[in-house]
């Protein structure tokens, strides 16, 4: 019963452009007399498997695999790939009910994106604009929550949670703002602290972290409060960051209701604060913001122009199976 079968990253990306991106970018690092041999061989290495496991072939064959193993033989349908962040894009606009609004993207990375800013106008989306690795504040979140003994892309809302039980630290502040540094107009990151450099400690944080803040947190220590210190302000980071892209957008573009999707967006507490604290007047979150729903939005491009035309208010998430109180 299924025509096509869309995938939401653009395997052709990874296997020639992704490797000349990430190699102009460690080139750029070694020059910052980041010239640790072990380092530049663990992030080689890092990058090469991700490249590898994306293309075309790779995921084609894991699909192809995968129906077998459940029993579903014959041929495959067409597979076709799509950018990772327009389909977040997509998700976000198409079921927000605006006729018009700016839509963020905020995930660890998709391609070379990072964090992207689309312009939306009655199921047309435009890009503005772009962060490319290593520019990521997914990747910055990730490393924290790993650091603080939590599972990193997975129980990002454990640091989260664990935030507002810390309190502003001065000392703290200077030291993480060496990994994500802001400025007027935009943010930058520090991938040394993050995926690139030796990593004794963890894999989303390198040791250069470690000499920054300390010995990072065992799944089976206590918590303390440096650590409810540095949840709190990570979370303050990331919310400035993204507040400033949506403010300076807002006054560039003339266009005040947000929608936003990427894994990012999964943080509730930065919604609150860029519904509160911003320039917005209305903001629409897609509810499975992270990667398990930009699916939809690749299924919803390959679609084309039946998908803008049935686009709809997403008001409930309650599809799939119903189960009685007996049940």
């Amino acid at each position: 019963d299924v025509d096509r079968i869309a995938i939401p990253y653009d395997a052709y990306y990874y296997p020639f452009k992704f490797m000349w991106k990430m190699g102009k970018e460690y080139i750029s690092m070694k020059k910052r007399d980041w010239n640790n041999k072990a380092n530049i061989k663990s992030s080689t290495l890092h990058i090469v498997e991700i490249a590898s496991t994306r293309t075309p072939s790779v995921m084609k064959k894991v699909i192809s695999e995968g129906l077998i193993q459940h029993k579903i033989m014959g041929k495959v349908p067409p597979i076709e790939f799509v950018d990772h962040h327009l389909c977040h894009a997509i998700t976000a606009s198409y079921y927000s009910g605006f006729k018009s609004a700016l839509v963020l993207i905020v995930d660890g990375s998709g391609e070379s994106n990072c964090t992207t800013l689309y312009d939306y106008n009655d199921g047309d989306l435009k890009l503005l604009e772009k962060y490319e690795i290593p520019d990521s504040l997914g990747w910055f979140y990730a490393g924290i929550t790993e650091y603080l003994g939590f599972q990193p892309y997975r129980s990002e809302g454990q640091t989260m949670g664990l935030a507002p039980y810390g309190k502003r630290n001065d000392e703290i502040i200077r030291k993480l703002t060496k990994i994500v540094n802001i400025s007027k107009e935009k943010y930058s990151v520090a991938p040394e602290y993050l995926l690139a450099g030796k990593h004794t400690y963890g894999l989303h944080f390198s040791d250069l972290m470690v000499e920054l803040l300390g010995f990072p947190r065992h799944p089976s220590e206590p918590i303390l409060d440096i650590h409810k210190n540095i949840a709190w302000t990570a979370q303050y980071i990331l919310e400035e960051c993204v507040k400033k892209i949506i403010d300076n957008a807002i006054r560039k573009y003339g266009k005040n209701n947000i929608c936003l999707a990427g894994g990012v967006a999964m943080n509730c507490k930065m919604n609150g604060s860029i519904a509160n604290e911003t320039l917005s007047e209305d903001i629409f979150v897609f509810p499975a913001a992270g990667d398990a729903g930009s699916s939809l939005g690749a299924a919803c491009y390959i679609s084309g122009d039946e998908a803008k035309i049935n686009r709809k208010i997403l008001d409930h998430t309650y599809y799939g199976p119903s189960f009685s109180p007996d049940e």
